[in-house]
């Protein structure tokens, strides 16, 4: 098969897939809201049934079908398999049963970037912006970084005050986030999750 219609067929599947996707959701919606309804009725005291449901619920089936169809027939136009030290695809008329795939060997290639490391130990973290759990929430988040005044800045304010630097130099070390402490913070709960001091 043409390698432009194969492209051309999975874009086509991928199109319907998409649209079934969303005609599940918005006849699920119906479905909860008719079921809701219904209780509403019940608890008012009316017995008007719906006939609706019924429908609904048998589309929703012929839809899971043809989804599942529709996956059939993507797993078939990306099913590759190697023969002889070069890929080619599998044609669609042959069914991609695990009878007819025999016991080839796939490779998989590792991604080009390496995986992100998320740091557990929350005493651990580096002085800029890391992935963690946050221990309050119990959340996996990349930590927001924020630097606060601390005892760092202030024994170098005094170490200038003393060596004369009282002109307002002395603020300076204020004003340097080297000399200053830092501290992530969750972005969803908003604790404080670790202090990096500089002393």
């Amino acid at each position: 098969m043409p390698e432009k219609s194969k492209e051309f067929q999975l874009e086509m599947v991928f199109a319907e897939l998409q649209e079934l996707a969303f005609r599940r959701e918005h006849l699920t919606n119906r479905l909860n809201l008719l079921i809701m309804l219904t209780e509403f009725r019940q608890n008012a005291g009316l017995h008007e049934e719906v006939d609706e449901k019924e429908g609904i619920e048998e589309e929703l089936k012929k839809l899971s079908e043809r989804k599942r169809q529709l996956q059939q027939l993507q797993e078939r136009l990306e099913f590759k398999h190697f023969t002889g030290g070069t890929f080619t695809t599998v044609p669609i008329d042959e069914p991609t049963t695990p009878s007819s795939m025999g016991t080839e060997i796939f490779f998989v290639e590792p991604p080009p970037y390496p995986a992100p490391q998320v740091i557990m130990d929350v005493s651990k973290l580096p002085p800029c912006s890391s992935p963690t759990r946050c221990p309050h929430c119990e959340q996996f988040v990349t930590t927001e970084v924020i630097t606060m005044t601390g005892s760092t800045a202030w024994l170098v304010c005094l170490v200038c005050a003393f060596l004369g630097c009282i002109a307002g130099c002395c603020l300076i070390p204020f004003c340097m986030s080297n000399y200053k402490d830092i501290v992530h913070k969750c972005p969803k709960c908003r604790s404080q999750i670790h202090k990096c001091t500089k002393l």
